[in-house]
């Protein structure tokens, strides 16, 4: 079965470094096949024997660590649940080339539901904030970001339960995963 492995905070402005060759390394001797990374930020595909998400999590955190020394949240998901995620998105999400879509990943056991509640209300024609499985699909205006739930995200303690993909990564995960 084939999985997306998302890895929270790494290599941000210089912290929390995780060399993805590396990381790719150690996957591969843990006996996961066909392992690719996608950008620097935290994404590796592979296939590995069905297994629960939950656990698949728990081996590539500590691998993480083990390569890096870097302790980070690990979301798993398998490529066609995210196919169904990217599927089930809102019509309005991706749609403005003059507005942010992210699509956040939200970190058990936070729900989605919580998640939304600690947002608050999105900001009438600013932003659009809307719940999947497992997911949240976000839409905002790059104009009224700083007015924005999603623009005063950053250093909340609800932001340190998330990993966000931007719409560009998401839609390439999607693609790399349905032909790699």
């Amino acid at each position: 079965m084939k999985y997306i492995a998302l890895l929270r905070g790494i290599n941000v402005g210089g912290k929390n470094r995780v060399v993805m060759g590396d990381l790719k390394r150690e996957l591969q001797r843990a006996g996961y096949k066909e392992v690719a990374t996608y950008i620097n930020s935290g994404n590796i595909m592979f296939s590995a024997p069905v297994s629960s998400c939950v656990e698949i999590a728990i081996v590539v955190k500590n691998l993480v660590h083990s390569c890096s020394g870097v302790t980070c949240d690990v979301v798993v998901i398998t490529s066609k649940a995210y196919g169904k995620v990217i599927a089930r998105a809102p019509d309005w999400w991706g749609q403005r080339s003059d507005w942010k879509h992210n699509l956040i990943f939200v970190i058990p056991p936070l729900s989605v539901q919580e998640a939304i509640a600690a947002f608050g209300e999105p900001k009438s024609g600013l932003e659009y904030i809307e719940g999947g499985k497992g997911v949240i699909y976000n839409s905002v205006s790059i104009e009224g970001f700083g007015k924005t739930a999603t623009g005063k995200l950053a250093g909340t303690q609800l932001y340190r339960h998330l990993t966000i993909r931007n719409y560009n990564t998401a839609q390439k995960l999607q693609q790399l995963t349905k032909t790699g």
